[in-house]
């Protein structure tokens, strides 16, 4: 896209169908952005590979006492959203933006979502 935008002021008039011709170029970044970025994340989320370590090594790490083995047992895991929801709205953005422009994200994104 940049390249595209290297000379705009000779080509002011001509703006919009360079655009339009150059845009669905660049947005195979985005496309491969959100195709990465979700498979990637799935995969993590899929393998719970920390969890399943923790849990395993509790009886080592969680301390010896009653309440900590009960605590360690019972509690529930806290979801972290600081760190969950900066990337789905970086997603979410990318796709209603170039959802005009190349409509085939929009099923790319349904994928990754439901994954």
């Amino acid at each position: 896209m940049i390249p595209a935008l290297s000379d705009i002021k000779h080509t002011l008039p001509e703006l919009p169908t360079l655009l339009a011709k150059k845009l669905p170029d660049a947005s195979i970044f985005f496309l491969t952005f959100i195709l990465a970025t979700t498979f990637s994340s799935a995969a993590q989320a899929y393998s719970r590979a920390v969890p399943t370590v923790m849990y395993a090594l509790r009886g080592i790490l969680g301390g010896k006492t009653p309440r900590k083995y009960y605590l360690g047992e019972r509690k529930m895991q806290s979801f972290l959203w600081a760190t969950a929801w900066p990337p789905f709205c970086l997603l979410v953005c990318l796709v209603i933006v170039y959802s005009v422009i190349q409509p085939i994200i929009t099923v790319v994104a349904f994928v990754a979502f439901v994954l």
